[in-house]
């Protein structure tokens, strides 16, 4: 089962990074339009995909195998896909900071707007309220928050499709007659 897990955490841990890093270098996180949507769908897709192959090669390779060997072997998997997107992450805003300064001048010009919207602020304290939010965002933007909501996001969306693929295979098996 080990080799599975490595085989496809690492195939789709480099496809979803693959992706992450797409979608940083290209921009598509400033735009929110059909490139940003189908950007974040195929982040999903490639977990999904990743969760239904393993579930077959292990069912196959195993006949009879059991919901908790599914169920771990998939969250592994998830996790090794996860850890390639932290690492693109990581690696995008650390080695290229062209993109950061794009993505932090990006959220600026959002923020600055939504600030200047708002008409409970009064017009001295607008500087002072966003260069709180930059700074906040700035801190938040760091490799160890993004892991953990791609941690959390990979992990839920495996555990619920092992779970119906499992249960699926499960219910449409043939069964030996009883004699």
């Amino acid at each position: 089962m080990l080799g599975r897990v490595l085989i496809y955490g690492l195939a789709f841990g480099s496809a979803s990074a693959a992706q992450t890093y797409l979608h940083y270098v290209n921009g598509l996180y400033a735009s929110r339009n059909a490139a940003f949507g189908i950007s974040i769908l195929v982040g999903i897709l490639i977990t999904g995909v990743a969760c239904f192959m393993f579930i077959r090669s292990l069912s196959q390779a195993e006949p009879g195998v059991k919901l908790g060997k599914a169920l771990f072997g998939s969250m592994l998997v998830c996790l090794l896909i996860s850890a390639g997107a932290i690492l693109s992450y990581g690696l995008v805003l650390g080695g290229m900071p062209a993109v950061k300064q794009d993505l932090l001048n990006k959220t600026e010009a959002l923020v600055k707007k939504s600030i200047d919207a708002n008409n409970e602020l009064a017009a001295e304290e607008r500087p002072a309220e966003l260069a709180r939010i930059m700074e906040q965002y700035e801190e938040n933007m760091s490799a160890g928050n993004f892991g953990k909501s791609q941690v959390q996001m990979n992990l839920s969306i495996g555990l619920v499709l092992s779970l119906i693929l499992f249960l699926y295979k499960y219910r449409h098996e043939p069964t030996e007659p009883a004699t």
